[in-house]
């Protein structure tokens, strides 16, 4: 069965990984194992959490506006910074236009 996700053109799979074996994200950009979302075509990965995270939330850390998730930062460096971390990134991230602030995802959801 295909799976589509807003983030890749093409349908993705649900894989277990081999235990053992490490992917690498290709929305949060971490290191990942266990069950993902895949499209062999293209070598892209998802964690599953990465690939049910909601479109849009509210968050306490940013409680003015709701934070819309995005596949790649907006800004014309092609990175952000995470306003909860205080690090940089360069793939998923929870963004509020208006306000020009960014959160990992990994963040969002802790």
């Amino acid at each position: 069965m295909e799976f589509r996700h807003f983030s890749h053109n093409h349908g993705l799979v649900y894989h277990q990984v081999v235990q053992g074996s490490e992917i690498h994200c290709s929305g949060c950009k971490s290191a990942g194992s266990g069950n993902v979302y895949v499209c062999w075509q293209c070598s892209y990965f998802l964690h599953e959490h990465c690939f049910r995270s909601e479109r849009s939330l509210k968050h306490p850390s940013h409680p003015l506006h709701p934070l819309t998730l995005v596949p790649s930062p907006t800004y014309p460096s092609g990175s952000f910074f995470c306003n909860s971390c205080n690090l940089g990134g360069d793939g998923f991230s929870y963004t509020c236009s208006e306000c020009e602030f960014d959160i990992h995802v990994h963040c969002a959801l802790n």
